[in-house]
């Protein structure tokens, strides 16, 4: 009787043990330097769209099935700035966001929901361009009102594990913190991105991800000291020009992360008709990023922006023609995955 017991409570843990793996196999995971959906491994590769308020307000739904289809995006990267959420209504907002989160997820992609605030955490906020024409509070850093934000996007998205959270667009302490003399600041922002998660973890186990700082570009010491959630990616942001295009200075940056880490690069591009030191981008940067650093590291990617007035820009005006750069992405995307595997 007490032997028969026995197995009867052994069997009841494997069981239990079997139904919890199942669980976790479940939806989108992060397992060590992978990214998994329903036990899969997969690799998330699409474009950003902006502020679906200030940016996108006008545009219809039907391209995220251009993005999806023609481009065979499987990623969408869309976001809502500070001064867009402290001013606007906020059911407006959320009712905004879940119509175009609705509309990709129909095409089949994942959905990276991402707070675009450039600065540091009641700190330093980037003032926008005044050719914009945008409040002068656009990038508020002020982290209360990022708090709410996730509050209430939690609450409202936490049920679908294919909706992703970006906490932090580009964490920059400083108008100084893009020169090479800038140091990391990994350890100051983990101390606000716990806050952040903890918010979030109240109602959602969805994967999280989180930046360092110079504009999102200086990952050093987050391999030694990651959080301690195992459902955060890292995010990283690479332009044209970042540090003269020289590969050993984006990988002193990135610092090995991607062996330990996903690391998500949600924004890099170039613009070929800007400034006369891009006009080769697409050789000098393009090229060996997506080969040496996206395809062979194994980095998730969503380039920056397909729109047509936002730079760099993947649309010419017409938001139908793809620019030089929006060919290059749009190519790339179409090309199946061929980098080296961790």
């Amino acid at each position: 009787m007490k032997l028969g017991l026995n197995i009867s409570v052994v069997l009841a843990s494997v069981l239990a043990l079997l139904d919890s793996s199942a669980a976790l196999a479940q939806g989108l995971q992060v397992q060590g330097p992978s990214i998994f959906y329903n036990g899969k491994p997969i690799t998330l590769r699409g474009v950003g769209v902006g502020d679906v308020v200030s940016g996108r307000a006008k545009r219809p739904l039907s391209d995220y099935c251009t993005i999806a289809g023609d481009w065979n995006a499987n990623v969408i990267r869309m976001g809502i700035h500070p001064g867009v959420w402290k001013h606007t209504d906020h059911k407006a907002v959320l009712l905004e966001l879940k119509r175009n989160v609705d509309a990709a997820l129909a095409e089949g992609m994942f959905v990276i929901i991402d707070w675009h605030v450039i600065g540091w955490p009641d700190g330093y906020s980037e003032t926008p361009d005044e050719k914009w024409g945008s409040p002068a509070d656009l990038y508020d850093s002020g982290f209360a009102l990022a708090k709410d934000f996730w509050e209430q996007v939690s609450r409202s998205f936490g049920a679908d594990s294919r909706i992703l959270f970006e906490l932090w667009n580009e964490p920059v302490a400083s108008e100084d913190d893009w020169k090479p003399s800038s140091e990391p600041k990994w350890l100051a922002l983990k101390t606000y991105w716990k806050q952040l998660l903890a918010i979030i973890r109240k109602t959602t186990s969805n994967v999280v991800i989180v930046a360092g700082n110079s504009w999102g570009y200086d990952l050093r010491g987050v391999r030694l000291a990651p959080l301690a959630d195992v459902n955060v990616a890292y995010s990283w942001h690479v332009y044209a020009g970042k540090d003269r295009n020289k590969e050993e200075h984006w990988a002193a940056h990135l610092d090995e992360l991607q062996k330990t880490r996903p690391v998500l690069v949600t924004e890099w591009g170039f613009d070929p008709s800007g400034e006369i030191a891009d006009q080769d981008a697409q050789v000098n940067f393009g090229e060996k990023f997506v080969h040496d650093f996206l395809e062979n590291q194994h980095l998730h990617s969503v380039a920056w922006c397909w729109h047509a007035k936002w730079s760099p820009a993947m649309l010419k005006p017409d938001w139908i023609t793809p620019t030089s750069f929006g060919l290059f992405v749009r190519n790339y995307l179409r090309t199946p995955f061929s980098g080296s595997k961790p």
